[in-house]
């Protein structure tokens, strides 16, 4: 079967949601591919048919107009939400007689993110050195917003002089939080795209998980299934960099090291060192683990490969990079952590692609759980939610 046919693409006016009907093709990315990647902003790509053509444009359209789409899954919620960065009108003109004109409407869109890319710092700094707190002043005096789950553990405040995406990588680097772009803002009507930034240690799991052989209510088939052995991820040595102390260095082995640096924003050289330990202890090992794994909705017993989750408010195509999945391959079931997620659907079909990295590569403390209770790691006292 195809799901395709149940997406819906809409943009806010200014007052309403309107839907742009005739959609032929659409394409999402959010997440990264890897946990030693650098956080981007989400992407997305609308490709409409435009049976008015250039007689009767769609003059709304305009770069920063708000943009979303809705997934089979989850009609109520929308799967991902963004901004218009580029609209782009093809006309078509189609040899085969009775056949009419064959214009198209490509509609480029991006996460919140990338908004907050094109903010250049005035070398405000914030009054607190807690994350939750900095994070909420920092985006209050350059008009932005976030959400989450973010903790009052210490960063240092450091004046934010470049652009606020290269304050918040460190931010990031520092809280070893998970950013999410593509959610709009909680509570709000008109529900304008938002960055959301969670705990690394939220522990979620996806209700509906991968299989080889079961298609059924708690199970999706995969078609695709990719192991690796991390030596993307691999590394021996991490220096990690703050504003006011000497760089940390945790290592293993011997020299030639693979290494690794981050820089941070970090409010003590203890803080570092924990940092640089942390980081260490998810990839100074060569796991054979599941990379990638990719799924079609020809044959799937039910349409939830675009979100793995029951629907409702939080479980969504945007989200996808907070939750946990198991997959299952010829009797052995892995755990795994979704680091993003690309999906892809026409006429023809829908595919979405699950970017991971495997449980040995998230080593904290989670009581009272099987798959992450995982001693002699990291430190303890990590957050569990």
């Amino acid at each position: 079967m195809t799901l395709f046919n149940n997406y819906k693409v809409e943009y806010y006016d200014g007052a309403d949601w309107l839907e742009i009907p005739y959609l032929v093709e659409l394409n999402a990315t959010v997440g990264r591919r890897q946990i030693t990647d650098s956080w981007s902003s989400s992407t997305a790509s609308f490709t409409f048919r435009y049976p008015t053509g250039f007689a009767s444009p769609y003059t709304d359209l305009q770069v920063d107009v708000p943009i979303r789409f809705f997934t089979p899954s989850n009609t109520t919620n929308a799967g991902w939400t963004g901004f218009i960065r580029d609209v782009t009108a093809s006309w078509g003109k189609p040899y085969a007689g009775g056949v009419g004109e064959a214009d198209t409407l490509t509609v480029q869109a991006e996460g919140a993110l990338a908004r907050w890319g094109r903010i250049i710092g005035d070398g405000f700094v914030p009054s607190t050195n807690t994350a939750n707190g900095q994070l909420t002043e920092i985006v209050n005096h350059y008009g932005l917003s976030w959400n989450g789950n973010l903790t009052s553990e210490p960063v240092k405040a450091v004046g934010t002089t470049s652009s606020i995406l290269d304050w918040f990588q460190k931010f990031l680097n520092t809280t070893q939080g998970r950013p999410l772009d593509g959610m709009a803002i909680s509570g709000d009507p008109e529900a304008q795209p938002n960055v959301w930034v969670i705990s690394n240690a939220t522990n979620l799991f996806t209700t509906v998980n991968f299989s080889d052989v079961a298609n059924n209510a708690t199970n999706d088939i995969y078609d695709v299934l990719n192991f690796d052995s991390l030596a993307d991820n691999y590394v021996t040595q991490v220096i990690v960099t703050s504003p006011d102390y000497a760089d940390q260095t945790a290592q293993v082995g011997t020299e030639p090291y693979r290494s690794f640096t981050v820089d941070t924003y970090a409010n003590s050289a203890a803080q570092a060192a924990d940092i640089a330990s942390y980081i260490l202890a998810t990839s100074q090992g060569q796991v054979i683990a599941p990379s990638e794994v990719s799924a079609i909705s020809s044959g799937q017993n039910d349409g939830r490969i675009d979100t793995m989750n029951v629907p409702n408010a939080f479980y969504i195509f945007a989200r996808l990079p907070t939750f946990f999945t198991k997959i299952t391959f010829r009797g052995v079931t892995y755990v795994a952590r979704i680091e993003g997620a690309t999906i892809s659907a026409n006429p023809e079909q829908t595919r979405v692609t699950y970017y991971l990295s495997p449980q040995e590569a998230n080593p904290w403390l989670i009581l009272d759980s099987a798959t992450n209770g995982v001693l002699d790691t990291n430190k303890l006292a990590l957050y569990s939610y």
